[in-house]
């Protein structure tokens, strides 16, 4: 997203943002005709485990397990007062 010119931040739990200091390795997959159909890139992300120091947000994505999800919006959403959320969880249990 940098590449693009989009401001993108992740926001990891503490203590977890050390292993994406190097960026993420994508493995792609590029059907379209004239181009090599698999390669792994690096991208380099933006992240914080302080969402404070961040901001304002427009669209604030949560991945999330459905037991953590009302502990991760107590976090976020002072942070995020008018930012529009997109809330992805998983509810095994039913």
């Amino acid at each position: 997203m940098i590449e693009a010119g989009i401001d993108v931040t992740h926001l990891k739990r503490k203590g977890k943002s050390q292993y994406f200091r190097d960026g993420v390795t994508i493995d792609i997959l590029d059907e379209r005709k004239g181009y090599k159909k698999y390669k792994k890139t690096n991208h380099w992300i933006k992240v914080t485990e302080e969402p404070e120091n961040e901001g304002p947000f427009d669209l604030v994505i949560v991945p999330t397990n459905w037991s953590q999800r009302e502990s991760a919006l107590k976090m976020i959403i002072p942070y995020c007062k008018n930012s529009f959320f997109f809330i992805l969880t998983s509810n095994w249990a039913e």
